[in-house]
């Protein structure tokens, strides 16, 4: 609008605006344990859409829009993967729920010597897993830092019962770490302190006693940043 003397002059000019649908995309995932086996007949939801997983562990949403996210149920245990824009996931659960048969089990004991000493020093903690390569390997302890209760002050001495699918013996190797924690955050490693391994081949049932390790300094992980 604009005046000129007396006079009111007016203009108009049509704005056209064109919304454009968003893009969507169809997502075919995987959801696997944290031993890497597949998870078959597992609820995934996708907002109000419900899926289950296959044999694979495969599942399939379509007309999903990026960024989403995706709810996982097995058992008691939900897991929530947020903010993902893959089309093909693979979504991997820290649990060891589910799965292949497992084909062996043994509990390994021994004591671990070297790094900062034993007992752990004052914030220090310890732990030991059996890998497998080829053998997908679940291993646990009476707690996840399974040397004697790995705290300060505690021996050396470890147990853990380890389990694995694929055959009746597993070859692989033990491994033994240890490490200083921060005092204002005890779950929060600031260096570590010793490493070591021990060859193992373990057949299934019963147990196997003296799997003694000794760690030593490790420049590669000597500083947790």
């Amino acid at each position: 609008v604009a005046t000129v003397g007396t006079e009111t002059l007016t203009s108009s000019a049509a704005l056209e605006v064109t919304v454009e649908a968003p893009t969507t995309i169809t997502v075919t995932g995987r959801v696997v344990n944290a031993a890497g086996l597949p998870l078959e007949g597992v609820s995934v939801a996708l907002g109000s859409k419900p899926a289950t997983t296959d044999a694979n562990g495969a599942f399939t949403f379509t007309e999903v829009t990026k960024p989403y996210n995706l709810n996982i149920s097995v058992g008691t245990q939900v897991h929530l993967f947020s903010g993902l824009t893959r089309a093909n996931p693979t979504l991997a659960l820290l649990s060891f729920a589910g799965g292949a048969a497992l084909n062996g089990t043994k509990t390994v004991t021994g004591t671990l010597f070297g790094g900062a000493g034993y007992p752990n020093p004052a914030n220090h903690l310890s732990e030991v897993v059996f890998a497998a390569p080829g053998a997908p390997t679940v291993f646990a302890g009476a707690n996840s830092k399974n040397v004697a209760g790995s705290g300060s002050g505690q021996s050396g001495a470890y147990s853990l019962n380890a389990q694995w699918t694929g055959s009746n013996n597993a070859v692989g190797t033990l491994h033994a770490l240890q490490w200083e924690t921060d005092p204002a955050s005890p779950t929060r490693p600031t260096t570590y302190k010793g490493y070591g391994v021990r060859n193992a081949t373990l057949t299934n049932g019963g147990s196997v006693g003296n799997q003694n390790i000794t760690l030593a300094p490790d420049q590669r992980y000597s500083t947790f940043v």
